[in-house]
Parts: C-alpha cells; sequence; structure tokens
C-alpha cells in the first residue's frame, strides 16, 4: 500500500491558540485547532532546569556523539549549549514508558538523575561542568511505575562553547520515522509507519533545538484502516536551518507518546 502523504497547503505554521493543554506523562498535549507554542520539555529534579535561549544553536561544527547502545538505542551527544548534554533513544516496551536519567562523572556511577522526564525519547541534561566526561544510562518504567531497568551507557564531554547537535534523519523509533530535505525550498518531508493499530491522527511537533518544539500541526494526518505508511510536507522553514520534528500519535483525542526524534537542515 503507498503511503498516504498530505502538505500543508498554506504553507503557514498553525497559529494554534490554546483551548487546553493538556499535561500526558510530563509532555503537553495541545487540544485546539491553531495552537503556538507546544514544549515538550519536562521539568525534572535534575541539576539543570534552565530553558535554553534561541542563541545557543551558532554554528559551531557538530560536537561529539555516544552510541547507540542498549535495547533502547540510546544515543549522547554534546550540546546544543554550554555545559549541555542531548540524550536520545528508542521507546522498547508496548506498555507506556516513563524515563528517569541516571549519570554522573565515573562510568557505573550515577549521582546525578533527571526523574521521570516523561513519556518522551528526547531529553538535555543542562548545568554540567565544561570539559568534563560524564556517564548516562536511561532507565525505563512501565505501566504502574515499575522499573525496567537499562542497559548500555553512553559518554561524552560536556562542551565549553555551544554545538549545533546534528542528531539522526532516521529512519528510527517504533514508527521509523525519516526526515528528508525538500522537495522544495523551505521544505522538509517527514514518513513514518504506523505501530499502534489503533492510532487515529498523529501530530507533529517540531523546532530548532533537539527536545523543543515551538511549532506544530495538530491532527495533521487521519489515519485510514488500509494504510500504514504516512508521508507529510512541512513548509515556510527557514533555509539552512537545523529542524528537529518528532510525532504526537493520538487516540481518542489525546497524545500516547512523543515519538523518537529526527532532525535535517532545510534547503
Amino acid at each position: 500500500m503507498a503511503a498516504r502523504s498530505k502538505q500543508n497547503k498554506n504553507s503557514s505554521l498553525l497559529a494554534l491558540s490554546v483551548i487546553a493543554l493538556v499535561v500526558v506523562g510530563g509532555y503537553f498535549i495541545l487540544s485546539s485547532r491553531n495552537s503556538k507554542v507546544v514544549s515538550t520539555t519536562a521539568s525534572p529534579t535534575s541539576k539543570a532546569t534552565t530553558k535554553p535561549s534561541a542563541s545557543t544553536q551558532v554554528v559551531t561544527p557538530q560536537g561529539s556523539v555516544s552510541g547507540p547502545v542498549g535495547r533502547n538505542g540510546l544515543r549522547a551527544y554534546a550540546g546544543p549549549g554550554v555545559g549541555q548534554v542531548t540524550l536520545e533513544w528508542q521507546r522498547y516496551f508496548v506498555d507506556g514508558e516513563n524515563y528517569t536519567i541516571h549519570y554522573g562523572t565515573t562510568s557505573g556511577k550515577y549521582i546525578y538523575q533527571a526523574d521521570h522526564v516523561g513519556y518522551i525519547s528526547t531529553f538535555t541534561v543542562k548545568g554540567l561542568t565544561p570539559g568534563t566526561k560524564y556517564y548516562f544510562a536511561v532507565e525505563g518504567f512501565r505501566a504502574g511505575n515499575t522499573s525496567a531497568g537499562w542497559d548500555g551507557e553512553v559518554s561524552v564531554i560536556a562542551p565549553a562553547n555551544p554545538v549545533v547537535v546534528m542528531t539522526t534523519a532516521g529512519p528510527v523509533g517504533r514508527n521509523m520515522l525519516v526526515a528528508k530535505a525538500g522537495p522544495k525550498k523551505g521544505q522538509v518531508t517527514l514518513n513514518w509507519s504506523r505501530f499502534f493499530p489503533d492510532t487515529e491522527k498523529y501530530s507533529i511537533v517540531y523546532g530548532t533545538m533537539p527536545g523543543v518544539y515551538s511549532y506544530g500541526f495538530l491532527n495533521a494526518i487521519d489515519t485510514t484502516p488500509q494504510d500504514n505508511n504516512y508521508s507529510f510536507v512541512i513548509s515556510n522553514l527557514n533555509s539552512g536551518t537545523r529542524y528537529y520534528f518528532a510525532l504526537d500519535p493520538q487516540r481518542n483525542g489525546t497524545g500516547i507518546y512523543i515519538s523518537s526524534e529526527v532532525s535535517t537542515v532545510a534547503p
């Protein structure tokens, strides 16, 4: 079956006036057409909760990357800001996963944590000491808040200067999400597969910082029983800017999770 595709025809962002914001597993779900800033950044009990400013994404070469490792395919990227490390992973269990980030300056010894960051797959740890190597592990929690433990450790040096986090373009995650520049200037095409058969709609969130989604299209795609592959073209992007994209699958009008993230530079 060919992929079902859709393009945002007015090529302008949905201005999203939020009528209701519902917190689901640590991230925000928009329940209205025309919404504006959508943030999936959780507020963990970690060392660093300061929001990054737009100025942190400067044209500095790609920072170091570690991974993927373990069942969740955990990866660590230096940046984007000074003393920051971005973690990305894939969901493993079907029955829901919240996550706690464990980290420290010695392998296998995690003296810090960001607790229950939400049903997300991207998280930036902040407030780290620039020039210091940190070791990270991600602990998953299944339905009923039962720890599923963790496997795999990644390490990276916290940067002393801002860097552009060049995450994967995919395919990644249970939805096999892929981001591809084009087909036209200022456009990016997303392709993915349905994972849960009862997913009714897909919203799309994106922004210019990993894990921080300032823009979105609510209910961008309605699923149909006969289609499992979908496509959506986002327009009006700034050429030369790297964007980070994720899916928000919907069931009964409620977001199920935020998918693994992909990124690419708009042509």
